[in-house]
């Protein structure tokens, strides 16, 4: 099996979404430095909201992440208790 077959419905999409958001952060970040060198007003304000926007979407996507990797501890847990429970049935 290939490595996509598992990427959906796991937390991988969210995780790189969340560092693509960090990327464009970077990016934006390191443009407003350029334009507060040049002494670029407009750039620097445009690049630097542009840059809270990109940092906006990754926290709220890093949310729906940590949210995904409880339920996923959780269901795993719940698996584990499941098992034990059927082990113990069985005198195993």
């Amino acid at each position: 099996m290939t490595e996509q077959t598992h990427y959906y419905g796991t937390a991988e999409p969210l995780r790189d979404f969340v560092a693509e958001c960090l990327a464009q952060v970077q990016f934006y970040a390191s443009m407003g430095v350029d334009y507060a060198g040049a002494r670029d007003d407009a750039g620097l304000t445009y690049s630097t909201r542009c840059a809270i926007a990109a940092l906006k979407q990754g926290v709220t996507i890093l949310k729906m992440l940590e949210d995904k990797n409880a339920a996923d501890l959780k269901a795993r847990q719940a698996s584990k208790a499941e098992r034990e429970g059927a082990d113990a049935a069985l005198g195993l």
